[in-house]
């Protein structure tokens, strides 16, 4: 087994590209309780890939010294953790006399395509996840993965929204024509996918503030790549909102994400309800129409590969740009 040299050093650890859509969905029935038994599984697969070149750990029970605090639980965990690998097919586990009557296993660790034909999933390479293992908490790179998983996620929304923008030629004249009355920059929009996000996004917010007779036009594309409670309820398979509502508490206490409320004001009462997630309220007391959007959530997990940039990370995305007037943030 090759130990790292610097204990204390954050770690590079390999996931399979596509695992964590696919890890955060499955949910079963146990006992009484929907659980999430197999993100918790490959997360320990994951981790144990980085100790061994050859996927082999010899005598696993007298390298416990090493295992427990990388996968961050105790002694019984670890092994319920290795029978499981073992029965999703992640592990072959071999017993060894040692001694007289002192019997200690081996785990032959399969290939990563192999794991991920296990998983359902194609193999298309692996991506790095920086993982501090001196972090504070429990199994917390099950959590890392749920965290990839956002991020991937608002990079395929963004890539969605350009596709449609791309096969729609007029629109895309006409909304970069109000993108430039606003004050926008014409060579950032036409070479950043994610300027040309976050500027639509704030064109969206000021008509809702203003009013406008252009909504069939300004707000043909959805700007914001964020999900609300209910999507992500549905996409990891939740039984109510309200444990996606501690989920995000659950990585905000980790340090991992950190979740702002949308809120934008208009003085107008009348309003098109449409699709896509936005709340409108009207504020009797202020007498004015309050539209919640979908929590921004801005990812502090650093990935190792060239993947797309998620559109809300706010040191890259958010450089430069101010939000609509009647717009504020509310963090949690």
């Amino acid at each position: 087994m090759n130990t790292p040299a610097n204990h204390t050093a954050p770690l590079s650890v390999p996931i399979l590209i596509g695992a964590p859509a696919a890890l955060v969905g499955c949910r079963e029935l146990r006992t009484k309780y929907m659980t999430n038994r197999d993100i918790k599984t490959y997360a320990a697969f994951f981790l144990l890939k980085t100790l061994s070149t050859t996927g082999v750990i010899q005598s696993y029970e007298n390298q416990m010294g090493v295992i427990l605090p990388l996968i961050q639980c105790n002694k019984q965990t670890a092994a319920a953790r290795v029978k499981e690998m073992a029965a999703l097919g992640l592990c072959k586990l071999t017993i060894v006399e040692v001694s007289n009557n002192c019997y200690l296993t081996n785990i032959h660790l399969v290939s990563y395509k192999e794991a991920a034909a296990r998983l359902g999933i194609k193999y298309n390479g692996l991506i790095n996840i920086v993982y501090d293992k001196e972090q504070k908490g429990n199994q917390i790179f099950q959590y890392l993965i749920r965290t990839v998983e956002m991020m991937d996620n608002a990079a395929t929304q963004l890539e969605a929204l350009h596709y449609r923008l791309n096969k729609n030629p007029l629109l895309k004249s006409n909304l970069m024509h109000l993108l430039l009355m606003q004050g926008a920059d014409e060579k950032k929009l036409h070479t950043s996918r994610l300027y040309f996000q976050k500027r639509l996004l704030l064109l969206q917010q000021q008509a809702f503030k203003d009013g406008t007779e252009l909504e069939a036009v300004i707000y043909a594309l959805r700007a914001d790549t964020n999900r609300s409670a209910g999507t992500i309820q549905s996409h990891h398979c939740y039984k109510s909102a309200a444990s996606v509502t501690y989920l995000k508490k659950r990585m905000q206490d980790l340090k991992l994400i950190t979740v702002t409320r949308m809120i934008t004001e208009s003085d107008c009462r009348q309003r098109l309800y449409r699709d896509g997630g936005d709340a409108y309220k009207w504020a009797k007391g202020r007498k004015i129409t309050l539209m919640r959007q979908c929590d921004q959530i801005s990812v502090k997990v650093q990935t190792l590969t060239a993947v797309s940039p998620p559109p809300f990370v706010t040191s890259q995305s958010g450089r430069g740009l101010k939000p609509a007037s009647g717009v504020y943030f509310k963090k949690w």
